[in-house]
């Protein structure tokens, strides 16, 4: 068994709405929920950055048990800080994880303001049969993301508003994929996403006066000839990366591949942008700077 068993949820939190995934063999989702946290990093609107927002969870049948007690004892307004289970001494928190039937909703809360966020899922098994006996001889289980509040598009969007000023044509076109891939349009998401490439590299060979190649991978490497613009770490890796960009545009890739290599290709575009950005600071900064002539003193 997985040590930390709702992880699942914390992954998927910050996915687009119906995504799935399938657990492994050695994970398994707990019938009781109050043993660990669900967390994810999201912006808080209301503190203008970046949170881990986090909740724990309670079974549904007992946090809608002790409200039935309170409304039938006429304890008005029901008091949601002081709901209690069965036993007094069992006092059940509101900002928890409901599960009902085959269904999770999670509420987690900014460590900080306490905004919260909800996220809510479905559990799918799929059972396997032997064709013989037709008894069950194995299953598997999925977990679907089905719902988030508030949107979490509005979080997406804002972490990538720092890049609005400096880059405002591929701003616009990454902002429309992040769109898509919140929408779970992976097929559209790709195709904006190398529009925002694409205005980027053409833009620096246009300025350094060079031939665009038909080529969307030879476009990046002529592109970073002149620009120097892919960190170095990432040149033995981004370039096989764009080729699997065109790829899935000119081939017959589904929404779900491209929802699959999204974020990868998303993130290495927020690389280069940050580098192009730090280059240009450093270019500023140099320029402010009176030149150093004690080498020349010191000849």
């Amino acid at each position: 068994m997985s040590d930390h068993p709702l992880k699942i949820f914390s992954e998927l939190a910050d996915k687009p709405i119906f995504t799935e995934r399938v657990l492994s063999d050695d994970e398994q989702i707990k019938d009781s929920y109050n043993e660990t946290k669900v967390s994810a990093d999201l912006f808080c609107v209301t503190c203008g950055r970046v949170k881990t927002f986090s909740g724990s969870a309670y079974g549904y049948s007992d946090y809608l048990s002790a409200v039935l007690r309170q409304v039938q004892a006429n304890e008005y307004p029901v008091n949601y800080g002081t709901i209690y289970g069965k036993n007094e001494n069992e006092q059940i928190e509101t900002e928890l994880s409901l599960p009902f039937g085959n269904s999770v909703t999670i509420k987690t809360e900014c460590p900080v303001c306490k905004s919260p966020a909800y996220f809510c899922y479905v559990l799918e098994k799929e059972s396997c049969y032997d064709k013989d006996s037709k008894r069950e001889i194995g299953c598997s289980l999925s977990v679907v993301k089905i719902g988030e509040y508030p949107d979490q598009n509005i979080s997406r969007l804002q972490l990538l508003s720092n890049y609005a000023n400096d880059f405002p044509t591929e701003y616009s076109f990454l902002a429309k994929a992040e769109r898509s891939y919140g929408l779970g349009f992976g097929a559209g998401s790709i195709i904006y996403l190398r529009k925002s490439y694409e205005s980027l590299l053409f833009r620096i060979l246009a300025e350094n006066e060079v031939d665009r190649p038909s080529n969307f991978k030879q476009t990046l490497e002529e592109a970073d000839k002149v620009a120097k613009i892919v960190p170095i770490d990432m040149k033995d890796h981004a370039y096989g990366l764009f080729g699997e960009m065109s790829d899935l545009i000119h081939g017959d890739a589904d929404d779900k591949a491209g929802l699959d290599k999204y974020e990868l290709l998303r993130d290495i575009l927020k690389i280069i942008l940050d580098n192009i950005r730090e280059k240009n600071k450093q270019a500023e900064l140099i320029m402010k700077i009176k030149p150093d002539n004690s080498a020349k003193r010191g000849q």
